[in-house]
């Protein structure tokens, strides 16, 4: 075996047994469909969506997908033709239990933004645990439907202490706020 820094490339390198029995891993897969999907049943399997792909998979089979997304792992990323890095909106694929979604980074607009604030739940460590509902194989989970059976409804309350900016008291000042995602 080679012990300068010159690489590897081209050349054979061998894997100890010890060494290689000690990697995870996640086997890529090239989606066929969903039924060929649950008869394989491999957990360790992730099969990659253009955002086109993902965005047709949940309008027409939401419910299958969330299902699917429950026994394996989902890839989204931007499609090719983002030339500006722009970024689709990733709710919907956290909606239907993707666990991967893949934004450019580079651009910080409302799509990353909502990335950033969902990963501020968990410390930014890049991984959050999927709602109870996009887990259990017992239970299925339609992200367009207006009742989700396993939420209990829960209020909001807001107190704003303090404004900059504010105009003179002949222009009302109000705050807007916005709910994001599902009413979890």
């Amino acid at each position: 075996m080679k012990t300068s820094d010159e690489g590897t490339a081209g050349q054979e390198v061998t894997a100890y047994e010890a060494m290689s029995s000690l990697v995870n891993y996640i086997q890529p897969n090239k989606f066929i469909s969903f039924d060929n999907a649950r008869k394989k049943n491999k957990s360790y399997v992730i099969s990659s969506f253009v955002e086109t792909k993902g965005e047709a998979m949940i309008s027409k089979t939401a419910v299958e997908f969330v299902e699917y997304n429950k026994r394996q792992m989902s890839r989204i990323y931007p499609k090719g033709t983002r030339m500006d890095s722009s970024n689709y909106s990733p709710q919907p694929f956290w909606n239907a239990g993707c666990q991967m979604v893949a934004l450019n980074y580079q651009t910080m607009d409302f799509p990353m933004q909502l990335n950033m604030a969902l990963f501020e739940f968990n410390g930014r460590t890049g991984y959050l645990l999927k709602h109870d509902v996009l887990r259990r194989g017992d239970k299925k989970f339609d992200p367009f439907c207006d009742r989700i059976d396993t939420v209990v409804a829960s209020t909001l309350t807001i107190k704003i202490y303090s404004g900059q900016f504010l105009s003179d008291k002949s222009v009302k000042t109000g705050v807007e706020v916005e709910v994001i995602g599902l009413p979890w």
